[in-house]
Formats: C-alpha cells, sequence, structure tokens
C-alpha cells in the first residue's frame, strides 16, 4: 500500500510539473464583435433519456437590444418524429429588450418499446435583429443534434446518470458525473479513476453486458483508453478495467489498471461506482 502511494506521488508530481511549465498566464479578453446569437453552450449534441426529464435549450445574444429580438429555429427530424418521439415548445425565441437569453424546451415521449436511439437536429435559422449575425462561424453556435436515448435497452445503464460517488478503494472517494451517449449499454463516466491528479481527456466508456436477458446484473468492461497523453517519458498513459454491475444495489465495481504505452505498469485497483 505505501509503494502504490510513493509511486502514485511521483507519477502526480511529474504530471503537474509538466502541466505548470505549459501553461499559459495570458488573461483571457473580453468579447469583442460582430455581435451574434447562439446556443450556449459548446456540447453540439444532446443525449436525453426518453424516460428522463425535459431538456432546455439555451439561446442568447452577444449584445442587448432596445427591441425585442426574435430568434427562429428550423427542426430536422432524422430518425425521431416530433409528437411520437418528442415534443418541442417553440420553434422560435423571443428575447426581451435590455436582456440576453431565452430557452426552448424539449420533451422526451416514453414508450416500452427497445429501439435504437433516435436523433433530430434543431439550428437557429435566422435572427429578427439586423445587427446580430447567426452564430459566430462555428459548429456548436448554431446547432444542436439530439440524441433520443432509449431507456428500455437490457441493461438499465442510466441508473447512473448524474452525479456519481466513485471510490478509489483504499484510497479515498472521487466525483464523478455520469451520462449516455445515445446507444444502449455504455456509461460515459467523467471522473478521475485511476485518482492520479489529473482529468482525462474524455469520458470513460463502460460497457454493459447483462448475465442474460432481463438480467438486474452482468459485466462491465472498460477497454484501454487514454488517460493522458505524453505524461511519462513521452508515452501515454492508459486506463482499462473490467468488473461486474448491479441494478438493484445501484452499484458498479471495476478492476482497473494504469498503464504506460509500452505496457509498463503504474499500479492496480479498484473503483466503486454509485449515484450520488
Amino acid at each position: 500500500m505505501k509503494l502504490r502511494k510513493f509511486i502514485k506521488g511521483l507519477f502526480i508530481v511529474s504530471l503537474v510539473t509538466m502541466m505548470i511549465s505549459c501553461s499559459d498566464d495570458d488573461e483571457s479578453n473580453l468579447f469583442e464583435g460582430p455581435h451574434f446569437a447562439a446556443f450556449l453552450g459548446q456540447d453540439a449534441n444532446v443525449v436525453v433519456s426518453e424516460g428522463g426529464d425535459p431538456v432546455s435549450l439555451d439561446l442568447g445574444i452577444t449584445k442587448a437590444q432596445s427591441q425585442a429580438v426574435t430568434i427562429n429555429l428550423q427542426v430536422t427530424d432524422e430518425t425521431a418524429i416530433q409528437g411520437n418521439d418528442y415534443t418541442l415548445s417553440a420553434t422560435s425565441v423571443t428575447i426581451p429588450a435590455g436582456e440576453y437569453n431565452a430557452s426552448v424546451t424539449l420533451t422526451p415521449v416514453d414508450n416500452d418499446v427497445f429501439n435504437e436511439s433516435k436523433t433530430l437536429i434543431i439550428e437557429i435559422s435566422s435572427v429578427s435583429a439586423s445587427d446580430l449575425d447567426v452564430g459566430n462561424a462555428d459548429e456548436y453556435s448554431v446547432k444542436r443534434t439530439i440524441i433520443l436515448s432509449n431507456d428500455d435497452c437490457p441493461s438499465q445503464s442510466n441508473i447512473w446518470w448524474g452525479d456519481l460517488s466513485v471510490e478509489d478503494v483504499g484510497f479515498g472517494f472521487l466525483p464523478g458525473t455520469g451520462s449516455g451517449i445515445g446507444e444502449c449499454d455504455i456509461l460515459a463516466v467523467n471522473s478521475d479513476l485511476p485518482n492520479a491528479g489529473l482529468t482525462p481527456p474524455a469520458p470513460f466508456l463502460l460497457y454493459f453486458t447483462p448475465d442474460f436477458l432481463g438480467a438486474t446484473s452482468g459485466t462491465v468492461d472498460v477497454p484501454a483508453q487514454t488517460y493522458c497523453v505524453a505524461c511519462s517519458g513521452g508515452l501515454d498513459a492508459l486506463y482499462s478495467a473490467s468488473g461486474t454491475y448491479d441494478e438493484t444495489t445501484e452499484t458498479i465495481i471495476l478492476f482497473y489498471s494504469l498503464d504506460r504505452t509500452d505496457g509498463a505498469n503504474f499500479w492496480t485497483g479498484i473503483n466503486v461506482i454509485t449515484p450520488q
């Protein structure tokens, strides 16, 4: 145990040193025109469980106007069907004079049918103020792809959507969040699972396999995924794991390994993941 703490300490120190040496001390600049209307946030894809709560899609403008501003939306059903798979509160929003944002609400329609995820696209088509552009020359500012994730999957991995408690057994607890990616039996976990003091470049993907059809328990596999880039002698560190899940106790247990891409092992451990 003491040896692992020592190794982990050296690993963290070396990574933090690299991060400090590469840090940028420049202060962010205030926004300068041209001004525009856009979706707020940078998540171009929004995953919504069909049995989940309504989702607010927020829009805003970078410059308040002396008159009310209308932002018009275009909705394109790809595999989703409006009224059958979801409802949308409006296809335009009005931002009152002097204000900056407004929102529309998408409500998923629940059913008991197992099917693949369905998608639709919502785009800003126009804005009523002549001195506001549509978007800011990037896709996520003008478009949202909505992925309606089925909740009638073989496993109910959506139990772990939201805030998570992540234990690195013997080394304390970590914060985390879980979400779907629009496909059945895959859970995306944002957390420092190997507990080495860094933020992974992407969520870890946990693949669920039920013990049998209709089972509430099964196995979990996490294929090797990058934990940090060029962080040890110029090589990446990889996190991989396997374990089990239990929907009744709402517990995921992972036996993990943190390795370098040349095969060198940093340490192994156990993660226990439960909803908050």
